[in-house]
């Protein structure tokens, strides 16, 4: 899937009226929630194997930790049911 993504586009965060936060990549859903706080000092930084430039972002003052949605997963499968 992440091979596929245009450079520069991985998915798109939206933030829901209720404060729930989730991530759509690639047509599949994700919940995004808070992660652990960052115990050092950290950088964001982003390689360029083009021209072979690193370059800081910035400064990493949260975590966020981004999982499946198992529940949209399930609901967009269909389910045999066995007699």
């Amino acid at each position: 899937m992440l091979q596929q993504a245009s450079d520069g586009y991985l998915g798109k965060l939206r933030v829901h009226q209720s404060g729930r936060v989730t991530m759509l990549v690639g047509g599949l859903q994700f919940d995004v929630t808070p992660g652990l706080d960052v115990m050092c000092h950290q950088h964001a930084m982003v390689f360029q194997p083009n021209t072979k430039q690193c370059s800081i972002m910035g400064n990493v003052h949260r975590r966020m930790v981004v999982t499946p949605d198992v529940n949209a997963l399930l609901s967009n499968m269909h389910v045999k049911k066995q007699i």
